[in-house]
């Protein structure tokens, strides 16, 4: 039986972990620690994950000021030998909770409390609205719809999302990101809401985009893409193959030339937990290829294994990313 088929045997192994790494470890720990690895293979596994895991926990500065690592430790063996069942606690609650003090600017924003459509970390889904034109919400994003009788408007209040409007020149359809409008009459794009800019590109038609700081409208046609700055309004366009607008629809991301840390901050708005990234030159390694969202572990095994990197998943819910 392995480590993670029997809960015991890895709530052991950090257990031994901690007594081993304490300020003063007791002279036989050593001698018993070598008899409890000795039992199987099962244990042996699950020291060397422990050990892993130790050595990942070090690497992510504590939250707790006020009680260093090493005082943390004494405590812990203090309560080993009172026999104490909050040893795995100790060790893992520590590293969620310095991992957790990043989550703020490492994952998307909470969802606005009033939304008309919204989804969840993870979710992709089609909505059709009354007029029959279909919104594409990619995760944790969220839109307000707000149809008259002579316009079609919707807010992207978070996230991103692919329109596909069904024309009506009697009634325009305008999408509001951050500030930024983007009218159509009947066209496909893609408008994603992100820290500090509003990103637009259309498959099909041609949109018209409206922004502070700008005197006159600017224009995208099939295969344009814009990012308009948020703060300034400055607006810079590039081309992209229509095929390669919003593949996130089929749960996937495509990627040329970006650094590893940029697609796995991509990935950490698919992934229901923490993502953390160690290691700056991992980070700034260059990716391109194309990768499957719905499994964010495999997708991340696959951007930083060429690199010698490895994905440690240490809950089901904490990644993290580092090189060998």
């Amino acid at each position: 039986m392995s480590s993670e088929e029997d809960p015991r045997i890895w709530d052991e192994a950090l257990d031994w972990s901690i007594r081993m790494h304490g300020a003063k470890p007791d002279p036989n720990d050593q001698a018993e620690l070598d008899a409890w690895i000795a039992r199987s293979e099962a244990h042996a596994r699950a020291w060397r994950k422990a050990q892993k895991t130790w050595k990942l926990m070090n690497a992510v500065p504590s939250v707790h000021a006020t009680q260093p690592r090493a005082e943390a430790v004494r405590q812990h063996n203090s309560a080993h030998r009172k026999r104490t069942p909050t040893r795995r606690r100790l060790m893992l609650g520590g590293f969620a909770a310095a991992a957790s003090a990043t989550l703020v600017v490492m994952s998307p924003l909470g969802l606005p409390l009033r939304a008309d459509q919204a989804t969840a970390t993870g979710e992709v889904r089609k909505i059709t609205l009354a007029d029959g034109s279909t919104v594409h919400l990619d995760t944790a994003s969220a839109i307000n719809v707000d149809y008259s009788r002579d316009s079609r408007r919707i807010a992207l209040r978070t996230g991103q999302a692919f329109f596909d409007i069904a024309p009506n020149k009697a009634r325009p359809f305008v999408v509001n990101a951050g500030g930024v409008d983007v009218t159509v009459v009947g066209t496909a794009f893609d408008v994603r809401l992100g820290h500090g800019a509003v990103d637009v590109a259309v498959q099909r038609g041609k949109v018209k985009i409206e922004r502070k700081g700008a005197a006159e409208a600017s224009f995208l046609t099939p295969g344009d893409h814009a990012r308009i700055d948020a703060a300034s309004g400055r607006l810079v366009r590039d081309h992209v193959p229509t095929s390669r607008i919003a593949p996130w629809r089929d749960g996937l991301i495509m990627v040329d030339g970006a650094s590893v840390a940029d697609v796995v901050a991509q990935l950490r708005r698919y992934h229901r937990g923490i993502i953390v990234l160690r290691g700056g030159d991992l980070g700034q390694k260059p990716v391109t290829g194309v990768y499957d969202i719905r499994d964010p572990t495999a997708a991340l095994r696959a951007i930083v294994h060429p690199y010698g990197g490895e994905v440690t998943r240490i809950t089901r819910y904490l990644l993290v990313v580092s090189a060998s």
